[in-house]
């Protein structure tokens, strides 16, 4: 039965059926492709998490401080994320550099949108951090948990607050 219904097709007949499944099969894993290249290139930076999983890694580093206990901390941002773009090598962005901060601009308007290329996200600065834990009414305590937090986000000591 199937070589009769081959034998009634000619051979330019099987060719372009042949031709249209293939280019098909093309769109198809091409739109997959697609849909998994935003995804991946939407970045996505959530400031609450990234608060909170700073606020209970230092919770956990500072109740190891010999004297100190039950502590709760609370971490303040100046900002929010920076997402970094580069360009697509081949597009003709225009480009800018300021003088001033050494930086590196795009220009890149609603006709070169697809030619920049998400390279990185930098997280908000750190603007301050409060910590109130028992045991920090003595001084020397105060000053250890200073000096660990300062050391740990490299914050200067008039950014951190530490209260019994």
């Amino acid at each position: 039965m199937f070589r009769s219904v081959l034998k009634a097709l000619s051979q330019r007949k099987i060719a372009l059926l042949a031709g249209i499944v293939a280019i098909g099969i093309i769109f198809i894993l091409a739109g997959e492709y697609t849909s998994k290249g935003k995804a991946a290139l939407d970045p996505a930076f959530d400031e609450s998490s990234y608060t909170s999983t700073l606020e209970k890694r230092l919770e956990e580093i500072i109740s190891r401080v010999d004297g100190v206990s039950d502590a709760r901390v609370m971490v303040t941002l100046a900002g929010s994320a920076t997402y970094r773009y580069g360009a697509d090598q081949a597009s003709s962005l225009m480009t800018s550099v300021d003088p001033a901060s050494s930086s590196l601009s795009y220009d890149i308007g609603r006709d070169h949108a697809a030619d920049a290329v998400p390279v990185g996200i930098s997280a908000p600065e750190i603007k301050g951090v409060s910590v109130v834990c028992k045991g920090a009414g003595s001084p020397a305590l105060r000053q250890k948990v200073i000096g660990l937090i300062a050391g740990a986000l490299n914050l200067s000591a008039n950014r951190i607050y530490v209260t019994e």
